[in-house]
């Protein structure tokens, strides 16, 4: 139990027993904790200290918040992508020695509205292809895809049937592109943090409100043309990004 007479920090005290009661298996991943309220009442703790605490096992990836639910225990299985280089899904999934999976929810074509036309630069209502699939690594789902892409490499992509019932078009994008003479360069990438909603909560298998990060993403060829915009949106308790910067 906690010692107030004790050298250490209460509010560290407190964080240290939570991790102690997670590594000897009475917290498990997802599950939540005791309530802010609970917590004082059973360490007689102000509410000061007792979010101090939260606050920072939030911060170390410990634990994670949903508004108006609590705070849960966060999952240690997660998948860490290097940002400062353009790799697949699936070779980073396999680098991570699980089983990767592409699972192809729909594709179709639509007519490019204002904000398509504007971002691939074609024309108000030209015909662009629309696919969204679910990654997984050893089946559980770890993100959720959505993609723009012209009409004639977005054909190229799903006419390729055996690779599209592998599910495997998203990172053959290069493949498809060197077909039709296309020289892919480099991407513009965006990243935000986001609430699970609807749908992509259902599919990602979160509960509503959990934490999420999109990915926004354009990418384009040697002659700055932009060929693909893509939203990928990765479970924030499974997925990280590390990124290299340089002193200049």
């Amino acid at each position: 139990m906690l010692d107030p007479a004790g050298a250490t920090p209460l509010y560290k005290q407190l964080k240290e027993y939570l991790y102690e009661e997670i590594e000897k298996g009475n917290l498990k991943p997802d599950q939540q904790i005791p309530s802010e309220r609970e917590l004082c009442q059973q360490f007689n703790l102000s509410r000061t200290t007792v979010r101090q605490a939260l606050a920072e096992a939030i911060a170390e990836g410990v634990f994670y918040r949903i508004q108006g639910k609590g705070t849960f225990v966060a999952n240690p299985k997660k998948v860490e992508q290097q940002a400062y280089a353009i790799t697949s899904f699936m070779d980073t999934i396999r680098a991570r020695g699980w089983q990767p999976g592409m699972e192809v929810l729909e594709h179709r074509v639509i007519a490019a509205d204002i904000e398509l036309s504007r971002i691939l630069q074609v024309g108000i209502g030209e015909e662009l292809v629309f696919l969204r699939a679910l990654g997984t690594g050893d089946g559980e789902p770890l993100g959720l895809y959505t993609v723009y892409l012209p009409y004639e490499l977005g054909r190229s992509i799903i006419a390729d049937d055996d690779r599209e019932q592998q599910g495997l078009w998203i990172p053959l994008l290069n493949h498809h592109a060197k077909k039709l003479g296309l020289d892919l360069a480099y991407a513009d990438q965006d990243f935000e943090a986001e609430a699970a909603r609807g749908s992509t909560a259902e599919l990602l298998q979160v509960p509503e409100g959990a934490p999420i990060l999109k990915v926004t993403s354009i990418t384009y060829t040697s002659k700055d043309v932009p060929v693909e915009f893509r939203r990928v949106y990765y479970r924030g308790d499974k997925y990280r990004f590390n990124i290299r910067r340089r002193y200049k």
